[in-house]
């Protein structure tokens, strides 16, 4: 009984160490260069770079972290790429000011508007339903 308790024991100190050497590696730059890019697009002040910064981190982080479902199971990935994608957008919604929101807004109405369009074509060509939502997911999932 002893023997069990100190082997739990070392295995929770040892958990934290674990973990940390599991960590997913991000690419800053990548963060950096997207952070860039909505700091130029909404006009952020240096607090709300900082936030985009840090939005952008977490959304590589999450993605890096679904990766491998790509080749194990598809349809997970692509549902999760979309629900990375809907939590930076709000994450982003929220730290914008009245006026950057209405460039935000203005942007999602057209991302919108080009799903639409393109699911107007997948009908066109008389697209099975289900390939119709695959076909939509895939593109869902890529952040602006």
């Amino acid at each position: 009984m002893k023997q069990f308790f100190w082997s739990m024991v070392l295995l929770l100190a040892g958990a934290p160490l674990f973990a940390q050497q599991t960590a997913i590696s991000i690419d800053k730059e990548a963060a950096r260069k997207a952070a860039d890019e909505m700091t130029a697009l909404y006009g952020l002040n240096a607090e709300q770079a900082v936030k985009a910064y840090q939005i952008q981190e977490r959304r590589l982080r999450n993605e890096a972290e679904i990766a491998p479902l790509k080749e194990t199971n598809n349809l997970l990935y692509l549902q999760k790429r979309k629900a990375i994608r809907t939590g930076t957008e709000g994450s982003l919604k929220r730290m914008l000011n009245p006026s950057q929101r209405e460039i935000f807004n203005a942007r999602a109405m057209e991302r919108r508007k080009r799903d639409s369009d393109f699911l107007k074509e997948l009908k066109l060509k008389e697209t099975p339903h289900e390939a119709m939502k695959l076909a939509l997911l895939e593109r869902e999932g890529n952040l602006e």
